[in-house]
């Protein structure tokens, strides 16, 4: 069953795929639900490479971490809470490779990451 479900993901036809698995054994509600998942995680995956590095909202949360602002004005700002502010300066701190606002922020400027980008001039004129 695992080549004919591996085979099958592989193609585009998703029909396809949940007949193969179906008459390999898999029950049909199974078999879509690996399907929508694969698909979904592909799709993920392809959007992840179109911005291979800090999402728009990243930058946003960057621009107006490094003017000082804390979690919660952030968040005002950009109409997000502040819980997910935190989740994205997470994210910052990881693709960045750092620990604390400062370092972020000093980083990125070094970096190049907000010079000239369109998003600094849309975050900072609000």
């Amino acid at each position: 069953m695992r080549t004919t479900v591996t085979t099958a993901l592989s193609t585009a036809d998703h029909q396809a795929v949940v007949g193969a698995a179906v008459a390999a054994g898999a029950c049909a509600h199974c078999a879509r639900l690996v399907v929508a998942l694969v698909v979904g995680v592909a799709t993920a995956r392809a959007d992840a490479d179109d911005d291979p590095f800090l999402t728009e909202r990243e930058r946003e949360v960057l621009v107006l971490l490094e003017q000082g602002l804390t979690a919660v004005q952030i968040g005002r700002r950009l109409a997000i809470t502040p819980a997910t502010v935190r989740k994205h300066l997470e994210h910052l701190y990881a693709k960045l490779g750092v620990h604390d606002r400062l370092s972020a922020a000093t980083h990125a400027r070094r970096q190049g990451l907000l010079a000239d980008d369109p998003v600094v001039t849309a975050v900072t004129a609000h």
